[in-house]
């Protein structure tokens, strides 16, 4: 009995102790970043971000004036882009239909925050312009394919019916930071919580039978049993939380860089499956593409990237530790 407690006591130590690394690899990614796009929010210096993206608006068939709330999800996070759509919706002559509203969101919840989520990126050790490259991409052709069959076959033309409205950005600085704070907090809670039941599901060898039954999917897309349930916890979860366990994974030496990369991509088009879809279902999207379109279009990306990465030779080096991974960027 008092092995067993000492070994409980010795891996739970262990746990927080890969959870405060993490943690603390995660605020030197995103804090500059999240102070840095408060700076140029406050100044409304964002709006000039936007000028480019009015005309692609046009080909996923929204209206221009929503490129304002594309780029403040994009730029800022998600909250911010939900807030200045509801803002929008206001002002147009015509109701956003159904199909419009999931263009939107869809696009939104692949690419979102990508910034400070790209600092997470780097600091797993890959390059932060390829995965906000691939985020925005990504995005984009999404909204292209899937606004062009709602329009040729008339799915989802009916106005779209918003049953959320988001609570405003605090306008005091101090309020915001204090926010800001208890959010990073709460997200140390979070991330100590996910090592210590990852830590358990290994133990009881819960781990093992999840990648026997997601191995199969994942090896067509390029995702390793070693990240098999990572990827689960982001695609649950998100990239923050699926970050840290990797960051942990890879200061461990036991993922390779290719293994990051697929998990972390993989992470970057579908995550937070669960949350973010309920919200976008209060604006008036339809799951057929929050959901299933954005789970079978992450996948369909992530099997050509797998066929584009099999031309290239496995290297036996594994990932870079997280903290020279940021220092090399």
């Amino acid at each position: 009995m008092e092995d067993f407690l000492f070994r409980a006591r010795k891996a739970i130590q262990e746990s927080l102790r890969s959870a405060f690394f993490a943690w603390c690899m995660l605020m030197r990614a995103m804090v500059p970043v999240m102070i840095l796009i408060k700076v140029l929010s406050e100044l409304d210096l964002l709006r000039f971000l936007v000028v480019p993206f009015r005309p692609v608006m046009a080909l996923v068939n929204l209206p221009p004036e929503l490129a304002v709330a594309w780029i403040s999800s994009l730029c800022i996070n998600l909250y911010a882009g939900l807030f200045v759509y509801v803002d929008i919706l206001k002002t147009l002559s015509d109701p956003v239909s159904v199909a419009q509203a999931t263009t939107f969101a869809t696009m939104s919840l692949i690419a979102h925050n990508i910034f400070a989520e790209g600092k997470v990126v780097q600091y797993c050790g890959l390059s932060m312009t390829l995965q906000v490259g691939i985020r925005i991409c990504a995005a984009l052709v999404f909204g292209l394919i899937f606004s062009h069959i709602c329009l040729a076959f008339g799915w989802l033309s009916q106005p779209a019916e918003v049953l959320y409205k988001p609570s405003p950005a605090p306008e005091s600085l101090w309020l915001w930071a204090l926010l800001e704070i208890r959010s990073y907090f709460m997200l140390l809670l979070i991330i100590s919580g996910l090592m210590l039941v990852m830590r358990f599901l290994k133990a009881i060898r819960v781990v093992e039978l999840i990648n026997s039954l997601l191995g199969p999917v994942f090896r067509l897309m390029g995702i390793s049993p070693g990240a098999a349930t990572i990827t689960v916890v982001g695609l649950t979860t998100g990239i923050a939380y699926g970050g840290g366990l990797i960051i942990s994974e890879v200061r461990n030496g036991t993922l390779q860089k290719r293994e990051v990369f697929t998990s972390l991509t993989f992470m970057g088009l579908a995550h937070a499956m669960v949350e973010d879809t309920l919200i976008m279902i209060a604006l008036g999207a339809s799951m057929s593409g929050i959901f299933w379109g954005r789970l079978l279009f992450a996948f369909l990306v992530m099997l050509i990237l797998a066929r584009i990465l099999r031309r290239f030779p496995v290297t036996s080096e594994k990932a870079r530790a997280a903290p020279a991974a940021g220092a090399s960027q």
